[in-house]
């Protein structure tokens, strides 16, 4: 009870200061105030947006320092919000005394290397001396004093502070050439982004001349907008009703100052003219969101952005010049007429998909991951097919609660934001022969990676607008041409039986590897040549081609079949797997326990729990909440494990849109198929050898061993020529 009336207390006290002391804190709450402030010291103190554990203390006003050549005396303003350290002017070498904090003695302290008070929440004002024996060249000044009012000798000087915040105490100018010199130019752009709630971007470009000053702007920030972030080079604070104070300095300098408005807004007024507000006009630029609403911007003058100072980013969209008016005339507004609210009529979602299909060692099914990503636009929800079984969903790379509308539909994801970045893990059961989309969804673009396990071939695929590398796409014409010539001189030279056994042959092995091609095609011309060359001196040539030809067919042939014999008795040695880092995911309720892999799945979950409270802790304050986050100890859908293995891949695409009932057709060899072709290569090759070596025309198997002597062989009908002679 204790700790929640404390969290309840420090959400009060963490509001921001200039309306925190307006709430009213609740009776049986308030003995408790005090103990919640001495835990945090620094509650009332302003904070900065986007990181509210950065506050701003204290704020030091003017430093009046007048200095001579054997002293000096200073005095500083200060407004504290909480107890802190006051900074004062002053070094080791030159430390400041006699010091009064409200016109009483005041013991200093060394603090981030300064002379320091430490005070209470309120105003002060310190006072002190400097002694030495000559003046020094320089004098070190806290970063936070931003205006120096500095009179040497009793003459007005030029303030001269480098990076560091060292005071020059040298040269300087008459108090009249300063007051000649003052002059502040002021330009003030603004960008208003028509979001939900609308977003103002005002960028004031100051030239600073002079000396060292503080001001005081109005105007800067609308009526009805909050500010939300400022960023200034210079010492700068949001005061009420919208004006900025500014602790100027010579030079050019950039501010800018992020606001928006709550509700909806039609008008926008301009600030009137003051003494406060140099600028007598400013540039506007106006940035529509058409699908959020449809905006005609009226009522004032519209300019050429090109040829205006506005930045370069914001000269693609509508600019306008807007003056400031004298108080006692009406000021000008800018009026926003709404045509229409909303897209009635949004753009198609956009949606590319990747996919990764694993076939099963069985054949069974596949293992699936999409990867989708573009635009959604009109659905906010993804839903797969019935097939499709969802059973990890993963968006911007948080895990997502898979849900399902109906007893009937599939299951899906809800989508809050336009871009899409989603990874879906699942499984298909459905045929394997037809694959379908498996999303409720019309895809921009879709490929598909198919990865087979070792045993398992492709035949055909149709239905994808690619040619992947299956077995009847590697065919081209010019291998049908050279199959064809093999088969028809064949059938021309040992019969048409043997031509058909040297077709199947070469259907069969011509796009594997190692396997023999051409060595056919010389084989058979030169056992053509030997049947038509007469005995003489280019018969023993062509002989001895043939030999060799056979030499070198058993040479290519032995190392084929012995890979042929392997890769049918063990499939996965055809090609090496690329196994790939396995993916780790997160610890789902309803595994199995009692594995080792479990036991060290839910220790590294539980250090991941420990990690993120630890880092919750120490960063609660700098931390927005984000709604749409999932309890990290919440039950989400784990999915399938992925494979990590690669053998046989193809890449399968589309060139253009893809509809949601798209499917494709798969003629797949199994692994008992393939085992049996391995073999019957072995067997082909053998039984075409063996009939080209027994062609009896060449002298047959005894005529290709007599070759090997230096005895020339009889050829064909050679007796029957000296019989006739």
């Amino acid at each position: 009870m204790k700790y929640t009336i404390a969290f309840m207390l420090f959400l009060c006290g963490s509001m921001n200061w200039a309306v925190a002391s307006d709430i009213e804190i609740p009776e049986p709450l308030e003995p408790w105030v005090e103990w919640v402030k001495a835990n945090s010291p620094d509650m009332d103190c302003p904070m900065q947006y986007g990181d509210v554990g950065t506050k701003q203390c204290r704020w030091a006003g003017t430093l009046q320092l007048d200095v001579w050549e054997d002293g000096g005396v200073f005095s500083q303003q200060f407004t504290t919000y909480s107890e802190s350290w006051l900074l004062l002017p002053g070094e080791r070498s030159y430390w400041p005394d006699s010091v009064r904090l409200n016109n009483e003695p005041a013991v200093i302290l060394q603090h981030e290397g300064f002379p320091a008070l430490r005070v209470a929440a309120g105003e002060h004002h310190v006072s002190g001396t400097f002694k030495w024996k000559q003046l020094p060249i320089s004098l070190a000044l806290p970063v936070d004093t931003g205006i120096v009012n500095l009179s040497i000798d009793g003459d007005a000087a030029n303030v001269n502070r480098d990076q560091q915040g060292k005071l020059w105490l040298k040269t300087g100018v008459s108090h009249d050439a300063l007051a000649e010199a003052d002059r502040l130019d002021l330009q003030i752009h603004r960008r208003f982004t028509d979001l939900s709630p609308m977003r103002m971007e005002a960028r004031l470009i100051l030239d600073v001349s002079g000396k060292q000053r503080e001001t005081l702007l109005s105007g800067v920030l609308l009526d009805g907008f909050i500010p939300i972030d400022l960023n200034s080079p210079l010492p700068a604070r949001l005061e009420q009703e919208g004006m900025l104070r500014l602790q100027l300095r010579p030079g050019h300098w950039e501010i800018s100052i992020i606001a928006y408005r709550p509700g909806e807004v039609t008008t926008i007024t301009v600030p009137q003219a003051t003494k406060q507000m140099p600028a007598q006009q400013e540039l506007w630029s106006f940035e529509s969101q058409n699908h959020l609403r449809l905006v005609e911007p009226e009522g004032l003058q519209q300019v050429d952005p090109r040829q205006t100072t506005l930045p370069q980013a914001w000269r693609k969209f509508p600019a306008f010049i807007a003056h400031a008016s004298e108080p006692d005339k009406p000021a000008e507004v800018l009026k926003l007429k709404q045509i229409r609210r909303g897209d009635p009529d949004p753009e198609p979602d956009r949606i590319n998909l990747a996919r990764t299909l694993w076939l099963d060692f069985d054949g069974k099914g596949y293992t699936v991951q999409d990867k989708l990503s573009g635009a959604i636009t009109r659905s906010w929800r993804l839903e797969s097919a019935p097939d499709l079984d969802l059973g990890r969903v993963a968006i911007n790379g948080k895990n997502q609660l898979i849900t399902r509308m109906a007893e009937d539909d599939g299951q899906g994801v809800e989508i809050r934001r336009g871009n899409l970045d989603l990874v879906a893990d699942g499984r298909y059961e459905g045929s394997v022969q037809h694959v379908p989309l498996g999303w409720k969804h019309d895809m921009n673009q879709a490929s598909v990676t198919l990865k087979l396990p070792p045993g398992w071939e492709i035949f055909s695929v149709s239905g994808v607008d690619n040619n992947p590398h299956s077995w009847i796409q590697r065919w081209t014409l010019l291998d049908l041409f050279f199959v064809l010539i093999v088969g028809v001189a064949v059938a021309r030279l040992r019969g048409y039986l043997w031509g058909l056994v040297s077709l199947v042959t070469l259907a069969l092995t011509w796009h594997v590897d190692l396997a023999p091609h051409l060595v056919w095609l010389y084989l058979i011309a030169v056992l053509a040549l030997l049947r038509v060359v007469p005995a003489g001196k280019m018969y023993m040539p062509l002989l001895w081609s043939r030999n060799l030809l056979f030499i070198g067919l058993i040479l290519i042939a032995v190392p084929f079949i012995v890979l042929q014999a392997r890769y049918g008795i063990y499939p996965q040695l055809e090609k090496m797997p690329l196994y790939e880092s396995a993916a780790r995911y997160p610890v789902s309720s309803m595994a199995p326990r009692g594995s080792a892999d479990q036991v060290m799945m839910e220790k590294a979950g539980k250090m991941k729990r420990e990690l993120y409270y630890s880092s919750r802790q120490d960063k609660r304050m700098n931390q927005m909440l984000d709604i749409q986050s999932i309890d990290p100890d919440a039950n989400i859908q784990t999915g399938p494990g992925l494979p990590n293995w690669e053998w046989n891949s193809f890449t399968l695409e589309w060139n253009g849109a893809v509809t949601k009932d798209q499917t494709i057709d798969l003629t797949l060899i199994p692994p008992g198929l393939y085992r049996v072709i391995h073999f019957l290569r072995i067997l082909l090759v053998l039984l075409l050898a063996y009939g080209l070596i027994s062609d009896k025309s060449s002298g047959g198997i005894k005529g290709w061993l007599a070759s090997f002597t230096l005895r020339l062989p009889a050829r064909p009908g050679d007796e029957g020529e000296k019989a006739n002679a």
